[in-house]
């Protein structure tokens, strides 16, 4: 497809069209008056129910306002999410209506990369264009190179659905630098192939060995108000959480027991935990061999048994390495010649590390 300023901004008004639809199909927003009709005349006070746009959860706001001009943010009681609290961010956001140096315009850069640049106001027929034209001519110098990394990720029907519909081109992620969570996010896609960090399931946790600031932390799609709360409520429901860091912080006077490790021994530390857990016999043997690579074969040269790309297990069952499917036993544990080849279970490596 050839990407134009129309097919561009067509793919966006679809997506933002249908965001606000399906929103707006919910039931109108109701203003929540606090006048007195009975009353002399004077400013007219009313507070409007809307939602948080910094964070990840989309907390509940009541915006404050008189005469129709918004004079504060507070969190919304009736909402679920943050239960009338809001953070010093969700605050702030009321200078995304009136802060003299928002950016209210497209800014195109006046001199060449490399030095600190210098900006010039443009509209936005001219920022879509240019875009768009710098799409095409990478599109046609090679498809394969060419992607983007979308901004804000929450309203994937506008920046990915309605971005690939216009262009051909998938959203990309990763490689975002340092801003927000984006550094941390690449390292955990790089590491466990998930773009947030594995939390806790708070709901049903008893025991919760914590080595993170767990009083002001955030999980995925949480902010730093929901996560701490199910935390409390966890606590309150009899959760013992024992609190890992060499110096207290915040949470270790609310852990149950805080242990204060020496300064870069946290992965000897762990290795011991794992080490414990596997002589201890305290594993899920049956969701490691179904759900995780614990079975795969490993080389002498650390690198995996395959046959046609498949990554091969040990089936107890006819004593021989096969791809895993429905009705292979793989083993966990040993060592096995498979067609000349001695290997180990994933598993058992990790064991004989530790």
């Amino acid at each position: 497809m050839k990407v134009t300023r129309r097919t561009f901004l067509k793919g966006s008004a679809a997506g933002a069209g249908t965001l606000l639809v399906s929103h707006l199909a919910e039931g109108e927003l109701e203003t929540l008056a606090v006048t007195n009709s009975q009353a002399p005349a004077g400013p007219v006070e009313d507070y409007v129910p809307t939602t948080c746009w910094i964070g990840k959860q989309d907390c509940g706001i009541l915006a404050r306002r008189i005469d129709g001009r918004v004079i504060s943010l507070a969190g919304d009681g009736n909402n679920p999410r943050n239960v009338g609290r809001l953070c010093p961010k969700g605050i702030a956001q009321i200078t995304t209506l009136y802060d003299a140096n928002r950016i209210t315009t497209p800014l195109i850069r006046k001199n060449e990369k490399g030095i600190p640049g210098t900006w010039r106001e443009a509209s936005w027929d001219e920022a879509l264009t240019l875009v768009a034209d710098r799409f095409q001519k990478a599109l046609e110098k090679d498809r394969r190179l060419t992607g983007y990394v979308p901004g804000r990720t929450k309203v994937g029907t506008v920046y990915d659905d309605a971005f690939r519909q216009a262009t051909g081109i998938a959203a990309s992620y990763g490689r975002r630098g340092n801003d927000s969570g984006g550094a941390g996010e690449d390292a955990i896609l790089a590491t466990w192939g998930v773009r947030t960090p594995i939390a806790p399931d708070l709901e049903h946790c008893k025991y919760l060995i914590c080595y993170w600031n767990l009083t002001q932390a955030g999980g995925p799609g949480l902010c730093q108000i929901t996560y701490p709360r199910q935390v409390a409520d966890a606590k309150a429901r009899g959760m013992k959480v024992v609190a890992i860091n060499p110096y207290a912080r915040s949470v270790g006077h609310f852990a149950d027991e805080w242990l204060p490790i020496r300064p870069g021994t946290d992965l000897a530390f762990w290795l011991a935990v794992i080490h414990g857990l596997i002589e201890g016999g305290y594993l899920d043997r049956e969701f490691l061999k179904a759900h995780t690579n614990a079975a795969s074969l490993v080389k002498s040269d650390g690198t995996l048994l395959r046959r046609g790309g498949e990554e091969l297990v040990w089936d107890t069952r006819r004593a021989t390495a096969v791809p895993y499917a429905t009705g292979v036993d793989p083993a966990l544990s040993g060592q096995f010649d498979a067609a000349g080849v001695r290997v180990k279970p994933a598993l058992q490596m990790l064991r004989d590390q530790v």
